[in-house]
Formats: structure tokens, sequence, C-alpha cells
């Protein structure tokens, strides 16, 4: 649930807010400006509808997202920029649905997350921490967790493996910091 509201949220800050601030033409292009005469925005409009590449600007001059629709749906790789430009995502779409693997990147360049979309449902999680250690990694299969799920301190040792099936949590381990275990259970009906 998470991821899915996270991507949610980013597919509406990447796509939402470029269409509902400017009206624009049945057909053709618009470009907008920041007060400091740099580009804001290019966008274009078939029929009514977006159509072809979009971007956007940090008023700093740097990228801050880019996105190609199709008939008023988005088409392929989405890409999002910090303001320093150093990229912060990178999603694709088909028939304006995520699928495939959106990457999210900390300011400095480290991974943050991969997500495996299919069809708009998440399907394989993973996560970083800011030193670049990995944190979680989990499947979902119609919005529940399933099969092995595990997270790591942020030193890097393993804390927890956890087994779910449809959602259900059937065993655990989990270990402190220094990698000694600490508890499990077997939630199986042996």
């Amino acid at each position: 649930m998470f991821a899915k509201t996270f991507l949610t949220a980013a597919a509406i800050l990447c796509c939402g807010s470029v269409w509902a601030q400017s009206t624009h033409p049945d057909n053709g292009n618009i470009v907008q400006h920041y007060p400091n005469g740099s580009k804001k925005l290019t966008a274009s409009f078939k029929n009514g509808q977006p159509d072809g590449t979009w971007t956007r600007w940090h008023d700093n001059g740097n990228k801050s997202e880019e996105l190609v629709y199709r008939e008023g749906k988005i088409e392929g790789k989405g890409t999002m920029w910090y303001r320093n430009g150093s990229k912060r995502s990178e999603k694709y779409f088909e028939n304006n649905v995520e699928h495939g693997t959106s990457r999210a990147w900390y300011p400095n360049g480290g991974k943050q997350q991969e997500i495996e979309m299919r069809h708009g449902e998440p399907v394989n999680i993973i996560t970083w921490n800011a030193n670049g250690n990995l944190t979680a990694e989990f499947h979902v299969t119609d919005g529940k967790r399933t099969g092995m799920s595990m997270a790591w301190h942020n030193n890097g040792n393993k804390r927890s493996e956890r087994v779910y099936v449809e959602g259900v949590l059937v065993s655990e381990q989990s270990w402190d910091e220094q990698g000694n275990p600490i508890g499990g259970q077997n939630n199986d009906d042996e």
C-alpha cells in the first residue's frame, strides 16, 4: 500500500499539476516562463488533449520533469529531477498506467527504491537507505504481500525475514543490529 500511495502521489505531482495551471489551445504548443525569464513549461496539445513531450524546469534552469503524452495519455518514460540536476525518479507508462520498473534516487545519486509495476500494481519493491544499504525487499500479489519479505538494519545487517501467503504472515525471524537472533515465530498449520 505504501508504494502504491507514493507512486500515485508522484504521478499526480508529475503530471496533474502542469495541466491544471494553464489554459491551453486545442492544437499547438504552450510555453511558460518564470519571472526571471527562464523556461518553466513547454507542452503541446492535439485535439484538446496533451500530445507530445511535456517538459518542466526548475527556476534555476535545470529540468524538473519530462513526460510523453499520446492522445491525452502518458506513454513511455517519465522522468523527474532534483533542483541540483540529479535524477529523482524514472517511471514507465503504458496507456496512462505505470508498467515496468520505476526507480527513485536520493539527491546524492544513490538508489532509494526500485519498484516493478505491472498494469499499475506494484509486484516487487526494493528500498535502500541514504548510505546505500539495502533496507527492504518484498513482493506483492493482488495488493497483498506474498513470499519472502526481508528487511535490513541501517548498518547492513539483516533485521527480519518474514514469509507471507496471500497477505497473511506465516513465519518470521528477527535479528538485532549485531546479527544476533531475537525472535521468531511460525504460524504454519503443521
